[in-house]
């Protein structure tokens, strides 16, 4: 790319008092070092209910908009993913269309948010956005200092940001030849 590539990390969470919050930091500290510019957006931020039409905003849109790649952080609640990350989701307007998007779930328990993580993927396909491998999966976060100081979190961080990369700019490169 020619220009910083611009990233969008969403907190699919309106939860007072959530532990996902604890990723945003060093994802968004790994992306600086890439030199991208980067964005947070929070769900708690935004209307929530389904039937309210301010939910994903004209202003939440146009952020989107000049996005060149996301990164999603998905708790996992009750085997799935937050409703209000879904309503955010449900308000794009094409944003996401040809647009890599990567995934952190994020649980308490063992399992790293994977049954979140699945869960976005039909959702995604559906946006005709481009899911990246691999996927960040941060189990046991209430107990961990730094999410990302087990190696094997940074590891997968770093991988998901190159992928992103790759992506942002392969399919920048096709949307301008649309």
């Amino acid at each position: 790319m020619t220009h910083p590539l611009e990233l969008v990390v969403i907190l699919g969470t309106a939860r007072e008092g959530n532990q996902s919050s604890r990723v945003v930091p060093g994802i968004v500290d790994a992306a600086r070092n890439r030199d991208w510019k980067t964005t947070v957006i929070e769900a708690a931020d935004h209307a929530q209910s389904a039937t309210d039409g301010k939910a994903g905003d004209e202003a939440f849109r146009s952020q989107l908009a000049t996005a060149d790649a996301f990164v999603l952080i998905a708790p996992e609640y009750n085997h799935s993913f937050p409703g209000e990350l879904k309503i955010l989701l449900d308000r794009q307007q094409g944003e996401f269309a040809h647009k890599p998007v990567g995934l952190v779930g994020v649980s308490a328990g063992s399992h790293g948010g994977i049954r979140a993580v699945e869960g976005l993927l039909p959702v995604l396909y559906t946006l005709r956005a481009v899911s990246v491998l691999p996927q960040v999966l941060i189990g046991g976060v209430g107990g961990l200092d730094d999410p990302f100081e087990p190696e094997r979190h940074s590891k997968q961080l770093d991988a998901m940001l190159g992928e992103l990369e790759f992506y942002a700019d392969a399919l920048a490169t096709a949307r301008r030849r649309r």
